[in-house]
Formats: structure tokens, sequence, C-alpha cells
């Protein structure tokens, strides 16, 4: 569950900063712009809002940062390999 949503939220990362940049209209170019500790609170917004609704127990310290990392490269990678 944890690659998933890493990979899902990274994906949905790198996707509003292009929608932010283009309705801005500002190029989508150079390096990633986000930070690991915004991937961290994304990781921990998106799963203290998750994991209560499924009765699940919170992920632990080590399982955020293992997350916000597998978050931040993906984000990382779609932005780095999009074209436009």
């Amino acid at each position: 569950m944890l690659t998933e949503c890493a990979v899902a939220i990274g994906a949905l990362w790198a996707q509003t900063w292009r929608k932010t940049m283009r309705d801005e209209g500002r190029a989508i170019a150079g390096g990633w712009p986000g930070t690991l500790p915004e991937a961290r609170a994304k990781v921990t917004a998106y799963f203290g809002n998750e994991l209560p609704k499924r009765k699940l127990p919170l992920i632990s310290p080590e399982e955020v940062l293992w997350t916000a990392a597998a978050a931040y490269q993906k984000a990382k990678k779609d932005w780095l390999g999009h074209d436009s």
C-alpha cells in the first residue's frame, strides 16, 4: 500500500505543479521545484486522512520518511520526463 500511495502522491504532485506553471503562463522547465519536506507533508496529510477512514493504524515515522522519499522521486521523475 505504501508503494502504491507514494507513486500516486508523487504523480499527482508533479501534475499539480505542471498545471500551476501552465496557469501562470510559465514554461515547464528546469529542475524539480518540490522539496523533501513538502513530500513529507503530503504523505503525512494523505495518510493522516486516509488511514483512519479505513480503520488502519497510522504509519510510523520511518514509513513516512520512506514513502515521502519515494513520492519525491516519482514526482521528480515525472517532472523531468515530461515534454511540455
